[in-house]
C-alpha cells in the first residue's frame, strides 16, 4: 500500500534531520581535525626553533626518547600551567 501524504511529509523531515545532525557532526570533527593541525605545527615549530635546526624523520625517535626522560624527570610539563 502507498504512503499516505503525512507519512511521506513526516520521512522526508526525518531525513533531513538527519543529514543536518550528520552534517554539524562533520563540521565539528573538521574544526577539530583543523585546530589539532594547527597545535601540531606551532609545537612542531617551537621545537625546531629552540633545536635551531629541522628535525629530520630519523630524529624523531630520540626526541621522543628524550622528552619521556624528561618527563621522568621533570614530572607532567601541565604541572607547571
Amino acid at each position: 500500500m502507498p504512503k499516505s501524504i503525512e507519512e511521506q511529509i513526516a520521512e522526508i523531515e526525518t531525513k533531513a534531520s538527519q543529514a543536518a545532525e550528520r552534517k554539524e557532526r562533520t563540521v565539528a570533527l573538521k574544526k577539530n581535525r583543523s585546530n589539532r593541525t594547527h597545535r601540531l605545527c606551532v609545537i612542531g615549530g617551537l621545537v625546531e626553533s629552540i633545536l635551531g635546526k629541522d628535525i629530520t624523520e630519523d630524529q624523531i625517535p630520540n626526541l621522543k626518547t628524550f622528552l619521556v626522560e624528561a618527563k621522568k624527570i621533570l614530572g607532567d610539563f601541565r604541572s607547571y600551567t
